[in-house]
């Protein structure tokens, strides 16, 4: 974290030095240096015909200072001292939109109004100088005025701003992964704080090529339609992010990350669940993982000032069981139901939605890739055994899971179900991950949602998704349900580990569907009134307690 002062405030004071102070503090403020005796007779003859403001402008756009920008970022970004040049590198390196806010907030000391920031973008979108832009703007007849006021130097610009850099370099993949959706839904919302007058931050994204593409197209829709506020940063290296990227404070969102382990600035660490240390089968088939995992977890919340968990389940049993942690060091911040993104997305046509994947029949869904604890095999055959009963034949359901089993270690027990039912086996549809874009459709044609889970960090993401788009759930009865849904007597629920009462789950959700959707919003109320600005505010308040910023 940094003390802001604007480049309003540093300029306004080195124009109010006499001639001989102010040519050696420009020169020190944007050269990193002295002026030689020519030099600084040069610019004193200058100034017989030329203004300050206007020796300024041409310096900041010098030769010399160009090659300041370009080869000394890592230097310059990590000097103690605040300058005029410091300052202009970190506005280099945001991107088109964020540039033009950081000059109206730097040099004008005020938010550009939308036309004002949609004029400027054209322009530079077409290749005008950005250099040339800053010395349009301390030409201009605003920012003229705002130094010839009366303000004090100190009182112009004392607001102090978070640098909120998103760490996501050199995990596997986000794409089709619960972290994946968590981290995108709160980087969007994160972005959007600053339209409140009371927050200052600046939200960066630095990932490598793995996830580059995706995030990047996550965010090319949402960028479109509130401008470029996110800033993606493609890295090689940590140290790389490190250099050349403006952070006072990093958010890890995943503990087994282990390259943030070399960030040089404090990171918040978001500990979803320790799911592996809850069943020795994750030993049993990645051991090897496991161990590394192991080796990680522990330097991570040692290293990390503050470890975030989604509930007060996980803080209790991992942060302060597995995990050992102070209580001081654990913070809780609740999730929340992604109806603005669901909103954003829309819906396909529901023909069109049944063609593209063959969804001819009614049908229940599981949205969830194949994991030890996430109960599939349970499911699949509780669904076959309704499926065999007046009922269900009747139904004519399917049941459609978002994943394949092929090469999952829950292969052989799949397979073995499937052929124990040979005739009815068709009624899985194992769909496949689908593009986020079509998850809200998957809900809104199903007939319900169900969810067997053995095991979640939070409230399954499936349970409110599914309310969101008005579709009826049925869903284990664990403790992590419990602590975030208060009235779970509202919903229909079971034993996960009984295939009898899940089977009795499956056949109450589709007979009753019209009828328990009305409770089930009610029930979960509270959870429908978080939003994910709420979220983001948590974290941003967070930053700010770890940074000493009131």
């Amino acid at each position: 974290m940094t003390k802001h002062i604007k480049l309003v405030s540093l300029i306004l004071n080195i124009l109010r030095m006499e001639e001989r102070e102010f040519i050696y503090a420009l020169y020190k403020q944007v050269l990193y240096r002295e002026p030689s005796n020519a030099e600084y007779l040069a610019k004193r003859n200058n100034l017989k015909s030329q203004q300050k403001i206007d020796v300024l402008a041409e310096m900041v756009q010098s030769k010399e200072a160009i090659n300041i920008y370009k080869n000394k970022t890592q230097v310059l970004t990590m000097e103690k001292e605040t300058t005029i040049t410091n300052i202009i590198i970190k506005g280099l390196k945001l991107n088109n939109s964020n540039y033009i806010s950081f000059l109206y907030e730097q040099l004008l000391n005020r938010k550009p109004e939308q036309q004002e920031l949609n004029s400027h973008l054209s322009f530079v979108k077409k290749g005008f100088p950005r250099l040339q832009l800053l010395k349009n703007f301390l030409l201009s007849e605003e920012f003229q005025t705002l130094c010839s006021s009366s303000l004090e130097p100190s009182h112009i610009g004392g607001n102090q701003e978070i640098n909120i850099g998103f760490f996501l370099g050199f995990y596997e993949k986000f794409e089709g992964e619960g972290i994946g959706r968590f981290v995108m839904r709160l980087i969007e919302a994160m972005s959007l704080l600053n339209s409140t007058e009371s927050v200052k931050v600046n939200v960066t994204v630095a990932t490598e090529v793995h996830n580059y593409l995706y995030i990047k197209n996550t965010f090319q829709k949402y960028n479109k339609l509130h401008g470029e506020r996110i800033n993606i940063v493609k890295i090689e290296t940590v140290e790389q992010a490190n250099q050349i990227m403006a952070v006072d404070i990093w958010i890890v969102p995943y503990i087994g990350l282990k390259a943030a382990l070399g960030l040089n600035k404090p990171f918040i660490v978001v500990l979803h669940d320790l799911v592996y240390k809850h069943f020795d089968s994750y030993y049993r088939f990645y051991p090897e993982f496991c161990n590394n995992l192991d080796q990680v977890i522990y330097q991570m919340v040692n290293k990390a000032s503050m470890v975030v968990s989604s509930s007060n389940f996980i803080r209790e049993k991992d942060g302060l069981g597995h995990l050992k942690l102070p209580l001081e060091k654990t913070e809780v911040i609740p999730l929340a139901p992604p109806v603005e993104e669901y909103e954003s997305y829309g819906f396909l046509n529901e023909a069109h939605f049944r063609e593209k994947y063959k969804l001819n029949n009614n049908y229940i869904v599981y949205p969830s890739v194949i994991r030890l604890h996430k109960n599939h095999p349970r499911l699949i055959e509780a669904f076959l055994r309704f499926s065999q009963t007046n009922e269900g034949l009747q139904s004519n359901l399917r049941l459609v899971i978002t994943h394949h089993y092929m090469h999952s270690p829950l292969e052989e027990d799949i397979i073995r179900i499937l052929e124990s039912y040979e005739t009815l086996k068709n009624r899985i549809v194992f769909l496949g991950r689908i593009p986020s874009v079509d998850l809200p459709s998957l809900y809104k044609y199903a007939d319900g949602t169900i969810i067997p889970t053995l095991f979640e960090g939070s409230c399954p993401f499936q349970i409110i998704e599914s309310l969101a788009m008005d579709t009826p759930v049925a869903m284990s009865n664990i403790e992590v349900v419990r602590e975030v849904i208060e009235n779970t007597e509202s919903f229909i629920t079971f034993d996960p580990y009984s295939t009898d009462e899940m089977e009795r789950a499956i056949c109450n959700l589709w007979k009753n569907k019209g009828d328990i959707l009305g409770k089930e919003i009610r029930a979960a109320k509270k959870v429908f009134e978080r939003k994910w600005c709420n979220v983001a505010t948590e974290y941003y308040l967070l930053a700010k307690k770890i940074l000493g910023i009131s």
